[in-house]
């Protein structure tokens, strides 16, 4: 420790021309003496716990800039990308603060308040679990339905993803939020293809895990008619590789585990084509599964 100590006091400037100033003398500690943590602090950086709360005082505080409230936020959601920081939200009170961001009148904050929750959740069961405890699936079903901006809608759908993949409570839970899987349906149905891309992306994660979640989510999706939903994504969004290829994968998995489906021979019709253009997506066997399930449909 006293090693330490004495590094941190012989750091100093150099002068103009480069070379190291004098030293000052090291510090040295008597037994029983409480040593000063900021010096450590100086050498290795603030304790991530008190960085966090820092980061949140200056979210909340009228007096900052918009601007630095932003590098308040990022330097917050980077921490939390540890689990133990995202855990901490817990003990150091700051779950309630975060989820209130998702109302600021500043789109810039609501996208980064999503994005830190989406972070913090993110293959994290406890987490997961504290933002079950603190309403924040309400909350954040909320936000995305009072939400205008379409940057901020995508954040939105990034933390409910994180929140509910592996996470059965959770996912049953939406049975209990007003308007949760509506919500989510009319999103489906939307124009913007980075949101319905994320959407769909997001049923396949949950339909791939072969377990109550999925079983679950099978069950509303054939309550929903979300196959036909996805048929439908893929037409109108067919010069869109990306679109195309995450709905397939998701319509072969829906197809795969029986889901219904009303309009297959609409996609039936313009398979030859989606194959000659995008054969890779599939391997050959799979195209001709697809091909095969979608005319059972008709």
């Amino acid at each position: 420790m006293e090693k330490l100590l004495a590094l941190a006091t012989s750091l100093s400037a150099k002068d103009a021309d480069g070379a190291e100033a004098t030293a000052a003398a090291p510090v040295t500690t008597t037994p029983g003496e409480k040593i000063d943590t900021s010096v450590l602090d100086h050498i290795f950086g603030a304790n991530p716990a008190e960085e966090m709360k820092q980061a949140m005082a200056a979210i909340e505080d009228p007096e900052v800039t918009l601007e630095n409230k932003e590098v308040a936020f990022d330097n917050l959601e980077m921490l939390v990308e540890q689990i133990d920081n995202a855990n901490n939200l817990v003990p150091l009170q700051l779950w309630d603060p975060l989820l209130k961001q998702l109302q600021n009148e500043e789109p810039s904050l609501r996208k980064l308040a999503a994005w830190t929750v989406g972070t913090a959740v993110q293959n994290n069961p406890t987490s997961q679990q504290a933002l079950l405890d603190h309403s924040g699936l309400s909350k954040l079903f909320d936000a995305l339905r009072a939400e205008t901006d379409d940057e901020v809608k995508s954040k939105l759908l990034y933390a409910l993803s994180n929140e509910l993949k592996f996470n059965y409570k959770g996912l049953a839970r939406l049975n209990t939020v007003p308007e949760a899987w509506n919500t989510l349906m009319l999103l489906l149905e939307g124009q913007n293809s980075t949101i319905v891309k994320r959407l769909v992306f997001f049923l396949y994660a949950i339909l791939a895990q072969e377990d109550d979640s999925s079983k679950l989510l099978l069950e509303k999706c054939n309550e929903y008619a979300v196959a036909d939903k996805v048929v439908r994504f893929i037409l109108q969004h067919r010069e869109n590789e990306d679109c195309v290829d995450k709905g397939l994968q998701t319509l072969f998995l829906l197809l795969e585990k029986k889901a219904r489906l009303t309009t297959g021979e609409q996609l039936a019709a313009e398979l030859a084509a989606l194959k000659t253009e995008y054969e890779h997506i599939l391997t050959a066997t799979a195209w001709e599964t697809l091909q095969e399930m979608l005319a059972r449909k008709e």
